[in-house]
């Protein structure tokens, strides 16, 4: 899978990784360790990063299941803020056209091309991150 994640408890932040390919199986993976997190009470609002060297492979129906995905989860906990960080225009306009497909829904999703603009606006304080610290998500 890859994944990797960082959980800040002092946040309530949960920021996610993505690197290498992903497709269809990988995106509803992303979805569902949210979920499990979100279970726990310990994660409020989450970041995703998208690597600049991600490649995406997915179908139609892999994102109808995603936009289905975040369904569930804003209809558990409406109001969760996410932000995808894409730094390239590929990755940027895919996560453009995911977060209008969630405008119908209470997840509150936006996408932003760097890592401070997304702390903002989930309402974390700007901190560095190490990349070396995320750890490998095996199970969602």
């Amino acid at each position: 899978m890859p994944w990797y994640k960082l959980i800040l408890p002092e946040h309530s932040l949960m920021v996610k990784r993505a690197v290498g390919l992903i497709d269809d199986e990988d995106l509803a993976f992303g979805a569902r360790c949210l979920v499990r997190h979100l279970a726990t009470g310990q994660v409020q609002r989450e970041i995703c990063l998208v690597d600049p060297g991600c490649e995406f492979r997915l179908t139609p129906s892999g994102m109808h299941r995603a936009v289905v995905d975040a369904q569930t989860i804003s209809s558990n906990l409406g109001g969760l803020p996410q932000a995808t960080v894409a730094a390239n225009d590929l990755h940027y306009g895919l996560a453009r056209m995911f977060a209008t497909l969630m405008g119908n829904f209470q997840l509150r999703t936006e996408v932003f091309r760097t890592l401070d603009e997304a702390f903002v606006w989930v309402g974390v304080p700007v901190q560095p991150l190490d990349l070396r610290s995320f750890k490998r998500v095996e199970e969602a």
